[in-house]
């Protein structure tokens, strides 16, 4: 099973992000369940990656077991925040499809992420 622990700031924005384990759907290759959640994951850090102001931590990066955490959002929270969305929606709507596979829990991220909020 995956499981994921999406950390929410103040704002409600994704602070924190861990996701470890494999799906266990079916062998490895032709796993949908993981494929899903790997591809989310990879948009949403590249995303990340790719704005300037958003200031990004890894804690750790290996073969199923992936962690990291933002800081500041200095610009376009908006776009930051349209990112957390699209890639928590993508995973709960995998976790409820796949509920045996996909476990995705919440928890408070004490600190603000944006710019002058």
């Amino acid at each position: 099973m995956i499981r994921a622990q999406i950390d929410l700031s103040e704002e409600g924005a994704i602070a924190k992000v861990s996701m470890m384990g494999h799906a266990g759907y079916s062998l490895k290759g032709s796993d949908i369940v993981c494929a899903g959640a790997t591809v989310l994951l990879r948009t949403f850090v590249g995303l990340l990656r790719t704005e300037t102001g958003v200031v990004l931590h890894w804690i750790k990066e290996s073969e199923g077991d992936v962690g990291f955490f933002v800081t500041t959002v200095n610009t376009h929270p908006e776009r930051y925040e349209g990112w957390c969305w699209y890639f928590l929606r993508g995973l709960e709507d995998l976790a409820k499809e796949f509920p045996e596979y996909l476990q995705v829990n919440y928890g408070h991220w004490k600190g603000r992420l944006f710019h002058g909020s």
